[in-house]
């Protein structure tokens, strides 16, 4: 049996390289001249070749159950689920590089295109569905509908979906690319067998499948985490000089920079994009263990704590998930919050194995009234983390106290299963409190749900026509959403311009933005709008004071330095308001985090107030972050032109 798998393993492997390496060579240089075709061709062609042969099999397998699916409807969606996206994609890169326009694939990217491309595969299976549906009506029998239409779908996404992944994977980062995740995959099945055949004692899960040991699954993890860091070092972080698809290397290095003084090292690239992410939420954890940051906890200390290099790039960029379950719950609730969820997740798995234990052993595991307690304590702690991480989304509560609250069910003794209802009053009353609140968290989430669509429909409206009714209508209907109150402001601000400064008006403006500061201290954009209407007002000092506000919350974003700089350069030239200038001066030289636009306009301020020597060393700073930045962009970028 081994030697059958070394040999058949071998010829596999041979094959596998060959079709990768043609397939390489066919897109070399895509998606610019001289490219036969995009990455994946080959592979797109194994799979059309494949997938009606598997699926023939499957169907083989189903009809020994007594299930059906239809040859037809399988192929044809799952060819379209595979073939569709990619295509559209790569006719789209073929017509975006404009290097052969008479091209095959750049015809298809100028007349192939949807309006919606992550429609596409969605759009598919329901079609699917639906035609599964028609062809049983067909039949005029009602029995093992519904097992033939989940059949229909399982087949169309096992084989249709999932196998179309690769070919993104093949455009996005070259043919070898997934040649490597298939070795990463196939070591973790050598290292399992392998591990578990030498040093195997401990039954993994018996019931079912009674070969698997624990040793052979740790021995699969290691080995096919040694196989991934052998392809990181391979593939993503060989310097290239040709491009990611030259050769059909897909070297991502090409991509993004590994220049650790680069602007955009760290943030826009890979991995190094989740590790920076980690370090700052790490960094807002340690700022503030016990309280977090509140809703959307971990946007503020994105914008608190991210390098100001990165901000150079995107002053507008916030991240608002850390690629981390744990970093977001701890950013946003703290350190109670994290450990309040883990004590929630450990409850439910808790009651999730009792009940599995009962159910194959045929007994009770737990009596109701116990399980009934657990379940409250559970739902408890989900809805003090949730609540505090976001109470504006009680949807997230409504699987957790579901799950909770249904796990008081225990099995027959003759088979099945039956909800156990308390004999106690009192646990009578909780778990009738908890099903409520699974209702009414629902009813919420629906609720917030059709508001929220109607917000971003007069939002449209009023960002667009400016239509200053519209504009006010949205912000009222989400008060908490920060945009809507900018776009109400900016509709208020444009009609008491157009009524002849009305102050009425921009003062009802100002209301929806001072209302989205409150909710959202650190939103450069609000904090910007802000200081602009104290300038309308001639208020330097009130400008300034929501500058530095400003910082404390976004220490390192350009706009606020930008403006803090050129305030400092404008009244500068006022003997009445130097000593204010000078102050001004100081709080941008205290800033620690330092971009472009902050020294640009360090050194403007320090001209206006004839220190230029100071001027000078601030001006070389500048140019030194962005060596190709003129005065014109600082200027535009003060004034919100990017």
């Amino acid at each position: 049996m081994l030697k059958q798998r070394l040999i058949f393993g071998g010829l596999f492997i041979v094959c596998l390289v060959g079709l990768f390496y043609l397939d390489s060579r066919l897109s070399a240089r895509w998606p610019g001249a001289g490219a036969i075709a995009p990455p994946g061709t080959v592979l797109a062609l194994l799979i059309l070749v494949l997938t009606p042969l598997a699926l023939r099999e499957m169907q083989g397998l189903l009809h020994q159950r007594g299930v059906e699916i239809s040859m037809r409807i399988c192929v044809i969606a799952s060819v379209l689920c595979m073939l569709w996206p990619w295509v559209e994609q790569a006719g789209y890169d073929a017509a975006r590089a404009g290097a052969a326009t008479d091209g095959l694939w750049a015809f298809l990217g100028r007349r192939f295109h949807t309006v919606r491309p992550h429609y596409l595969v969605p759009t598919v299976m329901a079609a699917a569905l639906v035609a599964a549906f028609v062809l049983q009506g067909q039949r005029q029998r009602v029995e093992g509908a519904m097992a033939n239409a989940g059949a229909t779908m399982l087949a169309i996404v096992y084989l249709g979906v999932l196998p179309g992944f690769f070919l993104p994977i093949c455009l996005m980062h070259g043919s070898w690319m997934v040649l490597a995740v298939i070795a990463v995959v196939k070591a973790a099945d050598i290292g399992a067998y392998a591990t578990g055949r030498l040093i195997g004692r401990h039954k993994l899960i018996s019931w079912l499948s009674p070969g698997k040991t624990v040793e052979g699954f740790i021995g699969g993890l290691v080995l096919a985490g040694a196989v991934g860091a052998l392809v990181a070092a391979a593939l993503l972080y060989q310097p290239s000089a040709t491009g990611s698809s030259a050769a059909g290397s897909g070297a991502l290095s090409s991509r993004v920079s590994l220049d650790p003084t680069s602007p955009t090292y760290g943030l826009l690239s890979g991995d190094n994009s989740r590790s920076a992410l980690w370090r700052i939420g790490l960094k807002a954890i340690a700022a503030r263990p016990l309280l977090g940051y509140g809703p959307g906890g971990y946007v503020v200390a994105y914008r608190r704590f991210v390098p100001a290099a990165t901000m150079q790039v995107d002053p507008l960029s916030a991240v608002t998930d850390p690629h981390s379950l744990i970093l977001l719950i701890a950013d946003g609730s703290g350190l109670p919050g994290l450990a309040m969820a883990l004590v929630c997740l450990a409850l439910i798995a808790y009651l999730a194995r009792l009940r599995l234990a009962a159910e194959l052993r045929m007994r009770p595991a737990v009596g109701g009234a116990s399980c009934c307690v657990l379940a409250a304590l559970a739902c408890l702690a989900a809805l003090l983390c949730f609540a505090t991480v976001s109470p504006g989304d009680p949807s997230l509560l409504v699987p957790i106290v579901l799950m909770a609250s249904l796990a008081a069910g225990s099995p027959r003794e003759q088979g099945g299963f039956v909800y156990a209802v308390p004999a106690s009053r009192s646990l009578r009353r909780t778990q009738g409190v908890l099903l409520l609140a699974a209702v009414t968290a629902l009813a919420a989430a629906l609720f917030l749900g059709v508001q929220l669509l109607r917000a971003d429909a007069a939002a449209k409206q009023g960002a667009t026509f400016g239509d200053r009714a519209a504009a006010e209508r949205a912000a009222r209907l989400m008060p908490t959403v920060g945009t809507y109150d900018l776009i109400a402001w900016s509709a208020d601000l444009k009609a008491a311009i157009a009524a002849g400064n009305d102050s009425r008006i921009a003062a009802a403006g100002a209301v929806y933005l001072r209302r989205g500061l409150r909710a959202d201290p650190s939103d450069p954009l609000l904090r910007v709008a802000s200081v602009r209407y104290q300038l309308i007002l001639a208020s330097i000092e009130g400008a300034t004071e929501e500058l530095r506000t400003g910082l404390r919350y976004s220490p390192t974003n350009p706009m606020l330095q930008g403006l803090l700089g050129y305030i400092a350069q404008a009244i500068a030239k006022q003997p009445a308001q130097r000593g204010l200038a000078v102050r001004i001066t100081a709080a941008l030289v205290a800033l620690p985090d330092k971009g472009a636009d902050g020294w640009y306009w360090l050194s403007q301020a320090f001209t206006a107030l004839g220190q230029q020597q100071k001027a000078a060393a601030a001006l070389d700073q500048a140019h030194r972050l962005a060596p190709t930045f003129i005065p014109a962009d600082y200027t535009n970028r003060v004034r919100g032109q990017f």
